[in-house]
């Protein structure tokens, strides 16, 4: 069994049963009986990614039940898109339900940067699959202009290009809120050029 029964045990044996889970050859059995939930999640995404599409449902619903026992919304999130990240590939109609589900539990933490950073990583984890991504994007913008800083401007920075896949109209307004500077300048000049692109071919870009 990989239970892990102490805090120190699961500070300490979070990477350690993830990095070794490969050369372990972790079963959906063993992941199962894993009492730590953000191991359990990690695990079972990783099993449900060797399974057919069938086999892969009742892992990823295991693994998203596992995301939701975490004490935070960032937490809940952030770990959720392992399985979000297998789910989009498998069955996008149920991907768009959990994804709704998690932008509304991201909503409820009143800390914009670590809003921000939890739908950074479910816009990651859907950026292979434009629907799913264009669903996440207004609520990871709202997110990044409600907060100001270092991190609020790296994270602006990060997410820039995947923003502009689904939402391009948003571009400038997010290039205004970063920090002046010489990278806010090259945001402001690949928003415009986005939009010169798209006028171009004729789409046009929505107002913001």
């Amino acid at each position: 069994m990989y239970a892990l029964s102490t805090t120190r045990e699961v500070l300490k044996g979070r990477s350690q049963v993830v990095r070794n889970a490969p050369q372990q050859a972790i079963t959906a059995d063993d992941a199962h009986q894993i009492a730590d939930p953000w191991c359990r999640c990690r695990l079972l995404a990783l099993c449900a990614e060797r399974r057919s599409s069938e086999e892969r449902l009742p892992l990823i619903d295991a693994a998203l039940a596992a995301a939701r026992e975490l004490e935070s919304p960032n937490r809940i999130v952030s770990v959720a898109t392992w399985p979000i990240r297998v789910l989009a590939g498998t069955a996008p109609g149920r991907c768009a339900d959990e994804i709704r589900r998690l932008i509304a539990t991201a909503e409820t933490e009143p800390h914009h940067l670590r809003r921000a950073d939890a739908l950074q990583l479910l816009a990651a984890a859907t950026a292979d699959f434009p629907p799913l991504l264009a669903m996440i994007a207004p609520a990871l913008v709202e997110a990044l202009l409600g907060g100001r800083g270092t991190r609020i401007d790296r994270c602006i920075h990060d997410t820039f290009d995947l923003v502009a896949m689904t939402h391009p109209e948003l571009l400038p307004a997010l290039a205004r809120h970063h920090r002046a500077g010489e990278r806010q300048t090259r945001l402001l000049a690949k928003a415009l050029v986005v939009q010169q692109t798209l006028s171009s071919d004729g789409r046009g870009v929505p107002e913001a």
